[in-house]
């Protein structure tokens, strides 16, 4: 699907309902790609209990003071969202990375990483 969102209500794009809806868990699907954003304020999309894939997307952002986020996860959600671009005013980041990142290791090891190193007081 592809749309042109722009400014509005301030949760943009909502699937789910309150948290208590847990019958909708499984049966609430979509796929945001290709769209705009365009100054909204929050909720581009927000999920709760749904599956939404959010991949190729712009958000615009024209007033930083009226913005609030892009992307909200709620309870139960999943969010693959990849290879997606925010354009701001000067001045305002758009992305975060810890300033010391992990190193990431491949998937096949995540178990045996994991086990290893679980527990209180355990660092790598």
């Amino acid at each position: 699907m592809m749309l042109h969102f722009s400014p509005g209500p301030p949760k943009t794009s909502l699937v789910g309902g309150i948290d208590r809806h847990t019958e909708d868990e499984g049966r609430l699907k979509a796929s945001d790609h290709h769209d705009l954003w365009e100054q909204t304020q929050e909720g581009s999309p927000r999920v709760r209990h749904g599956q939404v894939q959010v991949d190729n997307n712009l958000c615009v952002v024209h007033d930083a003071a009226s913005f609030g986020h892009s992307i909200g996860l709620g309870q139960r959600a999943m969010m693959p969202s990849e290879h997606n671009a925010w354009q701001t005013p000067p001045g305002m980041p758009a992305g975060w990375r810890p300033a010391t990142a992990p190193v990431i290791d491949p998937a096949e090891q995540a178990p045996a990483r994991g086990c290893a190193g679980a527990g209180a007081g355990r660092l790598w």
